[in-house]
């Protein structure tokens, strides 16, 4: 589990829901970025990469819009979780409008495990769609009146790690120029990602923020198709190791798009 590299924010001003939820969250091996209150909460929910969010509803002034905000930069970057924890009967009602899991206050750990196992379940299940594929893919950046060549090092869907000479700081806004070849298509991509972090050695890493669902379904689907070539690849070389002079190429299925492809998308063949 600790190779998923989880990771949630907390936002509670009780001390005993803390140590709750800080040390059950550690236990499942997932690292829990503890904030005291919805201001600290919203400046994390906009500058980090997170997997998850658990709200403690009495320490938040405005519950409904901290959500809202959550639910905004989420549903553009990746795929998350949200559970509000709550004490009263009027309050949980009114939660589980907004927000997919819902519990009362946790008063023990062994309660506590019981609140966050759909939560945990629901990370695991889906981080794995998240994982970093190491590659060398030539793209172009787009930075105000800047336009660079570069190179991506790792990619996924949720974002990427980056090689480039273009002057930028954490929080900067990008946009990413990235042409996909799978079989006899070409298909570019122009998505905006905000900055995640930046060294002083040219490197940055990005977090993706997509138009809409139809421009992630196209990296996801291209990034599938690679893993598949390179696990046929690796089978070929396996079953052919004593006629290393033969030289076999597997091409990935074509992926077909129906309709239209929404903005930052094309394709040519």
């Amino acid at each position: 589990m600790k190779n998923l590299d989880l990771k949630v924010l907390v936002l509670s001003n009780e001390a005993q829901t803390q140590l709750y939820l800080r040390r059950t969250l550690e236990n499942l091996q997932v690292e829990a970025v503890m904030v005291p209150d919805q201001e600290t909460a919203l400046r994390q929910i906009q500058g980090s990469v997170l997997d998850g969010f658990v709200v403690d509803w009495e320490s938040c002034t405005d519950v409904r819009g901290l959500i809202q905000e959550w639910q905004s930069r989420m549903s553009q970057s990746k795929i998350s979780q949200l559970t509000v924890i709550t004490s009263s009967p009027e309050s949980f009602t009114e939660a589980m409008r907004i927000a997919p899991l819902v519990c009362y206050r946790p008063s023990s750990y062994e309660q506590t495990l019981r609140a966050l196992r759909p939560f945990h379940s629901f990370l695991i299940r889906h981080r794995r769609q998240s994982f970093r594929h190491q590659v060398d893919l030539p793209v172009e950046l787009l930075y105000g009146k800047h336009r660079s060549s570069a190179s991506i090092l790792d990619l996924s869907e949720t974002g990427a790690g980056i090689s480039a000479e273009l002057p930028v700081s954490v929080g900067d806004e990008i946009v990413v120029v990235l042409t996909l070849a799978a079989a006899k298509r070409k298909t570019t991509l122009r998505v905006r990602a905000s900055v995640i972090w930046a060294s002083p050695i040219k490197l940055m890493g990005v977090c993706f923020k997509f138009a809409d669902f139809q421009q992630r379904s196209v990296l996801s689907n291209w990034l599938m198709q690679r893993e598949q070539m390179g696990q046929q690849n690796g089978k070929v070389n396996n079953e052919n190791s004593d006629q290393s002079s033969i030289s076999r190429t597997i091409r990935p299925p074509a992926h077909r798009i129906q309709g239209p492809l929404g903005p930052g998308v094309s394709t040519t063949r």
